[in-house]
């Protein structure tokens, strides 16, 4: 993946990805226009050594995989995709649009009718601080003291505009 690739510039690497069964065959071939000369390079496909280094690989395609599937979806919903993306998500336990982490705790709090026990949950602030010291809460936007400002001179000038018409 990419089948294609865009418009590629002088030391950008180009990222392929891709997934093979059984004996991997081939070769990636890169075509380009270089000014007024054409270059063409071939690389042979080759198996990779089953090494722990290389145990990230099949989660790299399959992220990619699905951001290339997540990028079609957005525009036409095909329903195949989506299944496609949600399987992939499960089969390789990654968080997509479909798919989500849930923790589950396997040890029980109140166990053989005993008296149930209270845990304290911790607050996302310290007692007595209010949601605005971390910008929650109603404080106005930065501009709105200016915006009254001139609101204000603007009815000001108005009326003693009127107050001089009135004069003459």
């Amino acid at each position: 993946m990419p089948r294609t690739y865009p418009d590629v510039f002088a030391d950008r690497p180009i990222v392929v990805f891709g997934k093979y069964r059984g004996k991997p065959t081939g070769a990636i071939e890169v075509a380009e226009i270089s000014g007024k000369e054409k270059i063409e390079l071939s690389d042979p496909i080759s198996a990779p050594d089953k090494a722990e280094d290389n145990a990230a690989l099949p989660y790299l395609w399959a992220r990619n995989r699905i951001a290339t599937l997540s990028d079609t979806i957005s525009t036409d919903q095909n329903q195949d995709e989506i299944a496609a993306v949600t399987n992939l998500g499960l089969g390789y336990n990654l968080l997509t649009r479909y798919t989500s982490f849930i923790a589950i705790d396997d040890v029980v709090r109140k166990a053989d009718g005993l008296e149930s026990e209270k845990v304290k949950q911790p607050r996302p602030l310290p007692k007595n601080v209010p949601n605005s010291a971390v910008g929650g809460g109603s404080t106005p936007e930065p501009t709105m003291p200016l915006m009254l400002l001139v609101v204000g001179l603007f009815l000001l000038f108005q009326r003693s505009r009127r107050e001089v018409a009135d004069s003459v």
